[in-house]
């Protein structure tokens, strides 16, 4: 592929002002340059003529495209074939003045004939038409409405819902070329199908693609994946020749997610011969796995490759909210994260886009799973339409044959929230979904991708959609809905592919970047703007943080923000964090019947208090390294077990056993050890053991407060687990108490940074009392570990590294919440 990416320009025009490319030809028209592939927005905003913080409706304006390029000898070239991957929304296109293709898909691509009126010098034009002025045009009604968008007519229109959500994205409605066009280079293929499977111990891949205008006599083709190849047949096709075979790999080594074992890859390419040319054409690496459900017991647990995986992490949003693509360092690096954090699964929701193919590719090598659901949410489509559902078919089954290609994929979901929607308006059952998600959809997964599980809507299940107790929920009982964290084990949530949804505060940095360093900054308009919210309600979800932080720590966040505004958004980071990994804790113990459980995003649409626990710079909030603590493989987590005591509960997930040492501790408010413990263990692969601290510490010492005989001698409670060579593998805690620990004035705080090989750092950390929430902020850099609690006595270190781009002097400060001033980094000379 050739890709047409120079001298293109745009201008914006009234809503059919100019009907035809020759309508253009004698206006003074001020066209600006523009970026293809790209939207509207990412070209007005490199030409600076808007900005993040302006409201712009996109959707009202028509965009002409223009551009030139040339064809070397066309005369000779039987096949000139122009590929559109993604035009959002309504899109006609010119060639040389004449009408070749109209598009009102996004989500489509299209590849069209040139050869009958290519040129060596070409003009090409494409006109975006205002997609509010189309949606102004009365059609049948909905059977109900969506409260999630203002217009219900989008529900005829397959366009994304980014930008268009007025609750909780950005105001900016994707428009434009946002995926590449370009010329199809001779003997290039086409319609690429490639299928994995396993047989026995063998790993199958059945292989085929068209090639245009190609003889099957004048060619030959080989199919190699990993070291083996196959020559493949050929047969003729009304418009070319088409390739396809079958090749075996014998004893294949298995793709496993990245928390069980190695996501193992093997090479592809196809070697095409024609006359005395030869062409290699190289595709990305492949996987083998297997997958399984167990639907036991009401539940929804994935098997991947015969075993259990608790599957953990977010939901996706996208790299980069103006462009819709960003670029790849960033992608990389926060799917990076991701992996590190000890996530293993990503949920691509339908009220986003289908990804570009780097996404893929990179979970593939990363080892991340993915959800994926079709770009469909929370509105009664008009499925009996005929070109309508041609249209979503269409869609349907050309990102199945790209997706195919993917280990990562995991599992296909038919819609985010559609049968929720429907049940929570009253509707009867049978007009929660319809055939094209029940019976149509699963059809064409099974087809284009064998062995991959699918469901018919996210949630759903149990007896309403929106039950916990059974099937696929989206949780947000903790959350939303302000439920106690002492419920969620009467929730009984199975599989939640969305949960947890808190309006998570982002680092100093990026607060500054948003509105300067004006305080009170939570009252900001451009501040409360990017909070997120549920349409039609009178909260935000910075009100369901507040709830929590009074929970937490016994404060009234209205007199807190209003008097102490600092300590304000020191306790409003963390707490978000505290309450997912408590959660989570419940969900990982020995009690729980959750088999998964997504965060309701990964990374925030644009900077400000959203959802995700990284903001749109890419850097990890509170909340992320909370649940990277939580995420882990091997994990330690402590629940309340009210006045049966506290339990501790060590998971093992990799593939080998493990043998350690649970340390307890029990400290009171002056940093003071009142009993420590020490007891052995080995947990099995796959398993979760479970020690009762009571039975551990020999003695009474009411560590859950429950029985309250008199005042709580201790403080908190701390458990350390070890492997066998003494070094820390996680850590738990549990506060007795809904307070924060007693400020220390004076505080003997080593914190020393030492530059390795590499150039990362090691900042080593300790001190004689016991420090909450201790946070490191060295600009420039993301630290692995932060807002973590350091126990007295105990040295920590912390691998920090530089962020892309960054530079300049190295230097730092560490605070933590009970001390009353910050501590000064030293950087070692060594």
């Amino acid at each position: 592929m050739t890709q047409l990416t120079d001298d293109w320009y745009l201008i914006e025009t009234a809503p059919d002002a100019f009907l035809e490319p020759v309508n253009l030809a004698n206006e003074n028209l001020n066209w600006i340059p523009a970026c293809v592939p790209g939207t509207v927005a990412q070209s007005m905003e490199n030409s600076k003529l808007w900005s993040l913080n302006e409201r712009f409706d996109f959707d009202s304006q028509d965009y002409w495209y223009k551009t030139k390029f040339s064809i070397i000898d066309t005369a000779q070239q039987q096949s000139i074939l122009l590929y559109f991957e993604g035009l959002a929304t309504l899109c006609d296109v010119w060639l040389n003045g004449q009408n070749v293709l109209k598009s009102d898909n996004m989500f489509l691509s299209h590849q069209v004939d040139i050869s009958h009126i290519a040129q060596v010098e070409n003009t090409l034009y494409l006109c975006f038409r205002s997609l509010a002025k189309a949606l102004s045009q009365r059609r049948a009604r909905p059977r109900w409405k969506t409260r999630l968008v203002d217009q219900q007519q989008l529900r005829w229109f397959r366009t994304s819902l980014i930008g268009r959500i007025p609750g909780w994205t950005p105001p900016i409605a994707p428009v434009g070329p946002w995926r590449a066009i370009s010329l199809c280079e001779p003997l290039a293929p086409q319609n690429i199908s490639l299928k994995t499977a396993l047989k026995g111990t063998a790993g199958v891949v059945e292989f085929s693609c068209d090639f245009h205008h190609a003889n099957e006599k004048e060619i030959s083709a080989a199919l190699s994946v990993g070291g083996v190849e196959v020559k493949l047949d050929l047969e003729t096709t009304a418009d070319g020749s088409r390739v396809f075979g079958e090749i075996s790999i014998n004893d294949v080594e298995l793709w496993q997610p990245h928390t069980r074992g190695l996501p193992r890859l093997y090479p592809v390419s196809l070697c095409v011969k024609r006359s005395n040319e030869t062409i290699s054409h190289e595709f990305a690496p492949i996987g083998f796995k297997k997958v399984n459900v167990d639907r036991a017991r009401n539940g929804f647990s994935l098997c991947i490759n015969d075993t259990e995986i608790f599957c953990r992490g977010a939901c996706w949003t996208i790299n980069d909210i103006v462009s819709l693509v960003g670029d790849y360092h960033s992608l990389e690096q926060t799917l990076i994260l991701m992996k590190n954090a000890g996530a293993n699964m990503i949920r691509l929701g339908g009220t986003m886009i289908y990804e570009q193919d780097d996404f893929y590719r990179l979970c593939d090598k990363l080892g991340i799973m993915v959800w994926q659901d079709f770009m469909f949410a929370n509105m009664d489509y008009p499925i009996d339409d005929d070109e309508f559902n041609s249209s979503i078919k269409s869609e349907v089954c050309q990102h199945l044959s790209r997706l195919q290609k993917h280990i990562c994929i995991t599992i296909y979901c038919g819609n985010s929230e559609i049968e929720q929607q429907a049940a929570m308006l009253g509707m009867p059952s049978e007009a929660w979904s319809n055939d094209f998600f029940r019976l149509q959809l699963p059809k064409l997964c099974t087809e284009y991708h064998p062995g991959i599980p699918y469901v018919p809507s996210a949630p759903s299940g149990g007896d309403f959609p929106f039950h916990t107790d059974a099937g696929i929920s989206h949780y947000y009982g903790v959350g939303a809905y302000q439920r106690s964290v002492s419920e969620v084990r009467q929730h009984d949530v199975k599989f939640t592919s969305e949960c947890l949804g808190f309006s998570n505060i982002p680092v100093a940095q990026t607060r500054n970047r948003i509105i300067g360093k004006q305080l009170p900054v939570i009252h900001h308009p451009i501040w409360k703007e990017r909070v997120p919210r549920d349409t039609g309600t009178g909260w935000d979800f910075e009100d369901i943080r507040d709830h929590y932080l009074e929970e937490c720590f016994s404060m009234n966040p209205v007199q807190l923000r209003s008097y102490d505004n600092e300590k304000y958004l020191a306790l409003s980071e963390i707490v978000s964090g505290e309450m997912m990994s408590q959660v989570y804790a419940e969900w990982r113990s020995q009690h729980s019947h959750c088999a998964g459980a997504l965060v309701w995003f990964l990374k925030d649409f644009w900077p400000g208090a959203g959802w995700g626990i990284i903001d749109s710079h890419g850097l990890p909030k509170a909340a992320y390294y909370y649940l990277k603590r939580s995420w882990q493989p091997i994990n330690i987590c402590i629940t309340n077990e009210s006045l049966n005591g506290l339990h501790a509960h060590v998971t093992n997930e990799t593939r080998e056993d493990f043998t350690g040492v649970v340390e307890i501790t029990l400290l009171n408010e002056f940093s003071v050890g009142i009993v420590n413990k020490r007891v052995e263990l080995s947990v099995t692969q796959g398993a979760t053991d479970l020690i009762k601290l009571d039975q551990v510490l020999g003695i009474f010492h009411d560590a859950t407060y429950a029985y309250r005989f008199g005042p709580s001698k201790h403080f908190v409670v701390a458990a350390r687990l070890e492997d066998k060579a003494a070094c820390e593998v996680g850590t738990a805690f549990y506060f007795p108490n809904r307070a924060l620990p007693r400020i220390e004035e004076k505080v003997d705080l080593e914190a020393i940074l030492t530059q390795c090989k590499g150039g990362s750092y090691i900042l080593e950390l300790s001190c004689e009392k016991f420090l909450y929430a201790v946070n490191i902020e060295m600009p420039g850099f993301t630290p692995d570990e932060n807002y973590f609690h350091l126990m007295p006595g105990v040295s920590k270190l912390v691998k920090t590294y530089r962020n892309n781009g960054a530079s300049g002097r190295v230097k730092g400060y560490i605070s933590a919440l009970n001390m009353r001033e910050d501590a000064k980094i030293k950087v070692s000379p060594g």
